[in-house]
C-alpha cells in the first residue's frame, strides 16, 4: 500500500512538472513571436495581460503543486525506509528468538506448572537398593520423538516459522494449510 502511494505520488509529480514546463515553454514561444509579429489590436482577441497573468497564475499553482508533491514523495520515502529498517529488526528479532527456543529447548526439558514433582529416589526394578544395578550396552540411539497423529504434520521448527512469518504478514495459502497441520 505504501508502495503504490509513493508511485501514484512520483507519478503525479511528474505529470505536474510536465504540465508546468510545458506551460513555461508555451508561454516562452508566443512571447518570441509576438516580438518579430507587428501587433494590430484585434476586434476580438483577449488582452495579453490578462493570459499572461493567468498563465502566470497557473505556472505557480503548478509549481507550488509539483514542490507539494516533491515533499509528500519525500515524506513517504522516509517513512518506506523506517519501515523497511523495522521489519528487518523484527525479522531478526524473531529469528533470534526462534534460535533461542531451538538451542535451548534439546538441553532443557520444558516445565510445566501442572507437571508432577520429579520422582523420589526408586529403584528400577524391585531389586535392593545396596544391590549394584546391571547395566546393559548401549542400544542403538533411540529416535527422537514422532507424531503419530499426522505424518503429514511439520516439525516444531516450520510450525514456529510458519507462525512467525504469519506475524510478520507472508502467509501464502500453502503456508496457511502446514499451519493448520501444525495444531
Amino acid at each position: 500500500m505504501l508502495l503504490e502511494r509513493v508511485e501514484r505520488a512520483e507519478k503525479v509529480r511528474q505529470e505536474a512538472a510536465t504540465d508546468l514546463a510545458k506551460r513555461q515553454s508555451e508561454a516562452a514561444a508566443p512571447a518570441s513571436s509576438v516580438a518579430t509579429r507587428p501587433q494590430a489590436p484585434a476586434a476580438g482577441a483577449v488582452r495579453p495581460v490578462a493570459g499572461s497573468a493567468r498563465e502566470k497564475a497557473e505556472r505557480e499553482r503548478l509549481a507550488d503543486e509539483v514542490s507539494r508533491r516533491e515533499r509528500e514523495l519525500a515524506s513517504l520515502e522516509t517513512e518506506k525506509r523506517r519501515l523497511a529498517d523495522e521489519r528487518v529488526l523484527l525479522e531478526q528479532a524473531m529469528a533470534a528468538r526462534m534460535g533461542t527456543l531451538t538451542m535451548s529447548s534439546p538441553l532443557q526439558p520444558s516445565l510445566s506448572l501442572n507437571a508432577p514433582p520429579p520422582p523420589t529416589e526408586r529403584s528400577l526394578t524391585d531389586r535392593p537398593v545396596g544391590e549394584p544395578a546391571v547395566v546393559a550396552p548401549p542400544a542403538a540411539p533411540r529416535p527422537q520423538t514422532v507424531r503419530t497423529q499426522n505424518p503429514r504434520a511439520p516439525s516444531a521448527a516450520t510450525c514456529s516459522e510458519i507462525l512467525l512469518r504469519a506475524q510478520l504478514g507472508e502467509l501464502t495459502p500453502q503456508a496457511k494449510e502446514q499451519l493448520q497441520l501444525c495444531r
